[in-house]
């Protein structure tokens, strides 16, 4: 209970002879101005009550001691002050007392129970503690006398306990052992102790008896007492006699000389006390045993700097001394559970025990701290309103990895970016990029720029264009023709009705435009592959390949022109099963036949239950979405028909019969065989034809699959089929057999789901008695199309560089495909390395390089958004001030504007500016060819008399009359050192420059004046209402000023691509200029000058010399 233990401290002091129970302790319990200052451990200590086992209308003043009254007026602060140090009270329960007092209880503790019972009753009805009742209804101050003390010889000796905390300040001083020492030269050096005198001892102890209770009992009535005391009792508690003064006195004598060595001590003892904690000057009396406390510890605030008095208290209140501690200590220890600020649980544990990854993963601290970690983890993810469900358990990683459990975690991971079938492959040797609805690879982990090119150069590059999106057009060739004639225009080459790719044997290529608006309503580029006439069939196939960026805008462009409105529901593959809930395992039911297939169809382009077939019943033109529905290759390289030839290998007949039986059919199989066999004896893939096109049905690359990875070398042997070769490279491939089972929808879906298994062949290949062999399977054909990839065919450096192969499959062959072609040593390339491909070929790539489409656009707006928050990334000081360099555009190039500004320069006629405001309103790219033809001779170093029809006034004018606003494709070459940069600027030389160039051909080109930082002031002013909403430091802001005469030069474009050529071996950039522009700098430059430019990177004031050309 809460007063045992003061109980037992007072039994000890009694035992004591000699020594009083108010004394023994020597501790003082200070009250003044309502701040309590003690130094005791236990309440009994502080209060001590007086046990006795006389009633208290008996109680006396006892020898030696004088009784004074004691007003029991303890004001309402007084009550509620205490210190926060001491411990909380056990409140102990009424009931309890009066169960004590039952008839049951022995006879010696009667009448302590007695004294209780009378206190309790007391209490209920008057609620003080008073000996006599008072007629006065004022509470009188009640008054206790202490008992006389009980005579040794009857006080039988009991045990002393120690106390909680000893009382180092009890101990002799250095001076008290020496002063001893030399009054008994034979005593001990070390302090005796305290003992009973010999009159005590020689009196024999009597036992106590029923009506004189034990000691031990009156301390239990004592504890019993002190929790049944009622709120507002007051107990007197003794006053210090001559005695106690004395040896005050000389405490304070032997304190003053204390040496070095003992104040140091105290120091160390003041080190960690809180700071209304102090030690007074006073020392401590030379007699152990002796002496109440006059010094030593003091709690509480000390007016003037000095200590209170160490008389102890006249009165404190019990229940309210209690009340308080026991706050104290519950505010402790939710204070040190708690943690308060940015303390973490983690704070609990020792330094040498705390790691980093405890923050986020809980299991990594201690049993006993998790519960409090998850807790303060969730409540700072989540609103402490938003109760967050509980996750399951999740399975084992081996359950994870089963094969059918994967397969629908892939399957739930591609719902909204889709996946292609080589995913996973270069998942873990690319970095990835989630765009156009598709997750694409965009570059190896490994260093691999130069080994691609070399590849593209030398040997051969593998890519995966799978996401691109095929439309197919089935219906009359007549109808068909006549509808797409409306997206298309003869000016920018051959359309869809040109002869050599309506027949079927080649693949031609065409930019689209919205219907009936060229040359506005640019849409993209699109590449299309005419299925070869087949007898008896009055319908011919048409499949177009586009961009899926662009996919949604031709599709409706050609349901417009087509009118295929009417949306044809198709039976839809059936699904996966539903992935069960994790933490449980799956069960297989009895119509379950196995793991759920992979989901094979997944078009990222369009929402879930979306039509993909659509049909005309004016046009009798029916439109499929075959996205996803072909896989498609790409090898780029002078050998990748080696690479073709060593991979593939013709199936025989019986693996061709289940695809067709008929002898037309092997008969063009068996000629299809023949050319691919003379694809070996070619020395370079630029040799055949551009866009021809070979229909073949090959075994399963699989069963004739390397041991191990390997590169392919062309055969140097000459064939015996030399001039069959020859023939070849000259007419290309025949029509007829271009044809193949990949057109047939039936078949399609046949071959796809008659694939071997990857276990089915591992299995084979443990039976093998030759590791490596052939394997011997089923015959199972696979229809696919080879389509030559043209290189380079515009300009005259590096003729088809970068030409190429393209291997169309039917879906679910694309890795049975892919590991055989890796394991020809191919080099594989992602996203990045197919827009260095574009700019080495010297081609726009899209949609990056067509500013004029949507998808154009939209990239740019991406783009600029990217480049802005790379630019705010970097802190104010390390950013480039563009304002200074005389950089308008930095993010993105202001096309619109720049057309504009030329238009008005050059002086056009006021009816043709305002004809040109209302009507072509937008900027457009020339792609006419005759145009582009005549602005190429006229850029190059010859004559303009030479040119047909040659550069004049009159000639210029017309052409700028067509094409005002307008933008042209240009390659530009740098003359010198220097390395373009993107959004580099593209300007007109002045005279003085070309003079520069011709006194010293390698010269570095002039530099641009330094520009002035206007808006600095701006952002200094935050107030200025006419200031913009946004600044941007080193940026300007919306409107731009003139971008054409902003800075020394004229702008004339600026550059999309532009790096260091490892084909050229110098620095190449391709970017489009004004045409307006153009014209207006070719007429003023001199004959042997012609297409001299500046070239200006944004971060930068050195101009660079160069020449531009425009390939045709």
């Amino acid at each position: 209970m809460g007063c045992s233990s003061s109980s037992t401290q007072t039994l000890a002091q009694e035992n004591r002879p000699g020594v009083k129970a108010e004394e023994a302790n020597g501790e003082t319990l200070l009250s003044r101005n309502g701040i309590v200052a003690e130094e005791s451990e236990t309440i009994s200590d502080q209060m001590q009550l007086p046990v006795q086992s006389t009633l208290l209308d008996e109680m006396g003043p006892g020898p030696g001691e004088v009784a004074d009254e004691v007003q029991i007026e303890a004001s309402e602060p007084e009550q509620a002050t205490v210190s926060s140090s001491d411990a909380a009270l056990e409140v102990v329960d009424l009931a309890d007392v009066l169960a004590a007092s039952s008839p049951e209880a022995p006879a010696e503790e009667q009448p302590v129970l007695d004294v209780a019972s009378e206190l309790i009753d007391t209490t209920a009805t008057e609620s003080t503690l008073a000996p006599e009742p008072a007629s006065d209804p004022v509470q009188t101050p009640v008054q206790f006398t202490p008992t006389p003390e009980p005579k040794p010889a009857e006080i039988t000796p009991a045990p002393e306990f120690p106390s909680e905390v000893p009382d180092l300040s009890s101990e002799p001083t250095m001076e008290e052992a020496n002063a001893a020492t030399e009054s008994d030269p034979t005593a001990s050096q070390e302090p005796a102790p305290v003992g009973p005198s010999p009159a005590l001892e020689a009196a024999p102890a009597v036992e106590p008896t029923p009506e004189e209770p034990s000691p031990a009992v009156e301390a239990v009535a004592a504890d019993e007492i002190c929790a049944a005391t009622p709120e507002g009792v007051a107990v007197e508690a003794s006053q210090p006699d001559s005695e106690e003064i004395a040896a005050d006195a000389a405490g304070e004598t032997l304190l003053q000389g204390m040496t070095g060595a003992k104040d140091r001590m105290r120091e160390k003892k003041m080190k960690n006390q809180p700071r209304n904690v102090t030690y007074s000057s006073s020392g401590r009396g030379t007699e152990r045993g002796q002496g109440s406390q006059v010094c030593g510890w003091v709690r509480g605030h000390q007016a003037g700097g000095h200590s209170y008095s160490q008389d102890l208290p006249k009165h404190i209140t019990a229940s309210y001394f209690a009340k308080a501690r026991a706050a104290e200590v519950n505010a402790m220890l939710k204070a040190v559970r708690k943690p308060a600020g940015s303390c973490h649980v983690f704070n609990a544990l020792p330094k040498h025990m705390r790691r980093r990854a405890m923050s986020h993963n809980t299991k990594r601290l201690p049993s006993r701290l998790r519960e409090s970690a998850q807790r303060l983890a969730e409540r700072s993810q989540g609103a402490p309103d938003k109760e967050k469900k509980p996750l399951p358990k999740s399975r084992s990683r081996r359950a994870r990895r089963r094969h059918g459990n994967l397969l629908l975690e892939f399957n739930r991971r591609q719902r909204k970016n889709k996946w292609m079938e080589t995913h996973i492959w270069h998942a873990k040797r690319f970095h990835m990029l989630k765009t156009w609805s598709y997750c694409l690879p965009l570059k190896p982990t490994a260093k691999s720029y130069r080994a691609s090119y070399r590849a593209m150069s030398a040997h051969a590059l593998l890519q995966d264009l799978s996401y691109f999106c095929c439309l197919e057009l089935r219906g009359s060739e007549d109808q068909i023709l006549r509808a797409l004639a409306r997206l298309t225009n003869k000016q920018t080459g051959p359309t869809f009705a040109a002869a050599s790719r309506l027949s079927g044997a080649r693949q031609g290529s065409v930019h689209l435009y919205r219907a009936d608006q060229f040359p506005q309503g640019s849409l993209g580029p699109a590449d299309f592959l005419w299925r070869p006439r087949v007898p008896d069939a009055s319908d011919r196939q048409l499949w177009i390949w586009i961009h899926p960026a662009l996919k949604q805008d031709v599709l409706s462009e050609l349901q417009l022109v087509c009118q295929c409105f009417e949306a044809v529901s198709v039976s839809e593959e059936p699904r996966p099963a539903a992935e069960p809930p994790a933490g449980r395992k799956r069960k297989a039911d009895e119509g379950d036949a196995g793991p759920p297939a992979k989901k094979l169809l997944g078009d990222g382009t369009r929402p879930a239950g979306a039509p993909v077939r659509w049909e005309s019943t004016d046009t009798a033109i029916t439109i499929s979405d075959l996205t996803m529905e072909i896989v498609r290759y790409r090898l780029i390289g002078p050998l990748a028909h080696t690479v073709l030839t060593d991979a593939l290998h013709p199936a025989s007949e019986e693996a061709f019969e289940p695809l067709s039986s008929s002898e037309a059919d092997r008969s063009v199989h068996q000629q299809q065989t023949d050319i691919f066999r003379l694809l070996r004896g070619v020395c370079s893939t630029a040799e055949l034809p551009a866009g021809c096109v070979l229909g073949l049905t090959v075994d399963d690359p699989r069963l004739t699959l390397p041991q191990k990875r390997g590169k392919t070398v062309p055969d140097l042997q000459q064939s015996t089929e030399e001039e069959r070769a020859r023939d070849l490279t000259l007419r290309g491939v025949a029509a007829h057999c271009s044809q193949s089972a990949l057109w047939d929808a039936s078949l399609r879906e046949r071959v796809t789901h008659g694939r071997l298994s990857e276990q089915e062949l591992n299995r084979m290949r443990s039976e093998l008695l030759v590791p490596g062999s052939r394997l011997s399977a089923a015959p199972s054909g696979v229809p696919v199309l080879l389509v030559h990839q043209a290189g380079r065919v515009r300009g005259e450096e590096r003729l088809h560089w970068g030409s190429g192969w393209d291997l169309l499959l039917p879906k679910g062959w694309g890795m049975a495909f892919w590991v055989p072609l890796v394991y020809r040593g191919v080099r594989v390339g992602g996203l990045h390395m197919g827009i260095k491909h574009s700019q080495f070929m010297g081609q726009p790539h899209f949609p990056h390089d067509y500013p004029d489409c949507p998808a154009g656009v939209h990239f740019q707006s991406e783009q600029e958004a990217e480049l802005l928050e790379k630019f705010k990334r970097r802190p104010p000081s390390k950013r480039t001030n563009y304002i200074k360099h005389g950089c308008l555009a930095p993010f993105r190039c202001p096309w619109q504007q720049l057309t504009e500004e030329w238009e008005e320069l050059v002086n056009l006629s006021t009816e043709t500016a305002s004809g040109s405001r209302d009507g072509a309103s937008h900027f457009t790219v020339l792609r006419s060819l005759k145009v582009l033809r005549q602005l190429s001779a006229w850029c190059r170093r010859v004559s303009r008399r030479n040119a047909n029809p040659p550069l004049t006034r009159a000639v210029a004018a017309a052409l700028q009359q067509d094409w005002r606003r307008s933008l042209v494709w240009v390659r530009v070459r740098l003359l010198s050192k220097g390395q373009p940069a993107l959004h580099a600027t593209v300007c007109v030389p002045t005279t003085s420059d070309l003079q520069l160039l011709l006194k010293d051909g390698r010269s570095s080109g002039p530099q641009e004046p330094r520009h002035k930082d206007h808006l600095k002031n701006l952002r200094e002013h935050k107030t200025d209402p006419e200031r913009p909403a946004r600044l941007l430091r080193g940026v300007w802001p919306q409107p731009l000023p003139s971008v054409v005469s902003h800075c020394s030069r004229p702008t004339l474009g600026w550059v999309q691509q532009g790096d260091f050529s490892l084909a050229a071996g110098r620095g190449e950039a391709l970017a489009f200029i004004s045409v307006t522009g153009l014209l207006h700098m070719l007429l003023q430059q001199p004959q042997e000058q012609l297409g001299v430019v500046l070239l200006r990177n944004p971060s930068s004031l050195q101009y660079r010399y160069a020449q531009i050309s425009i390939d045709t």
